[in-house]
């Protein structure tokens, strides 16, 4: 049984590994640091039987991003300003080694969207944002509804009013 909590203290960040250098330095040396300092905050899966063993993990912290990096059609249909919005930033995602081809980063992500749209009209967050590491990446992202804000940028984001059906029917991690 898998479940999703905030990163802390009793988790084992040294373990993780997840073939990307920069996503496992970030756990390992960075990530509890930020968090305690509200920077953002780390979510990590856990099973059951071994809590303190991270699987997967991302991080959500507040963002703003120019309407105008909204993509035109996004921002018609939604009647979005050009000036700055506020938004959530997916910061990080990664999946351990051990966990990798599961459908756990699809978890991941849905438990981020649902986090996400839980507090928008708390905090005034009008799409959640990522920027893709790689192309593979890239592709996961959009498999989800992402689109890029512009053709020659790794930055995508989803509009959180396009993430409620998402979030309602997806199975939890």
């Amino acid at each position: 049984m898998l479940r999703v909590e905030p990163l802390g203290a009793k988790h084992d960040r040294l373990a993780f590994t997840c073939g990307a250098s920069a996503l496992d330095r970030f756990l390992r040396a960075i990530a509890y640091q930020a968090q305690r300092k509200g920077i953002c905050t780390a979510f990590v899966a856990v099973d059951a039987e071994s809590p303190s063993k991270i699987l997967g993990y991302y991080t959500l912290s507040s963002y703003l991003i120019s309407g105008l990096c909204v993509p035109e059609p996004l921002r018609k249909r939604r009647n979005l300003p050009t000036h700055m919005l506020g938004a959530t930033l997916l910061g990080r995602l990664a999946v351990d080694a051990s966990a990798q081809g599961n459908g756990l980063g699809a978890a991941l992500l849905f438990d981020a969207l649902r986090r996400a749209c839980a507090v928008a009209s708390d905090v005034g967050s009008t799409c959640l944002v990522v920027d893709a590491t790689n192309d593979r990446a890239e592709r996961f992202y959009q498999r989800f509804g992402f689109v890029k804000v512009s053709a020659d940028s790794s930055r995508l984001l989803l509009p959180l009013d396009s993430a409620m059906p998402l979030v309602t029917v997806s199975p939890r991690a």
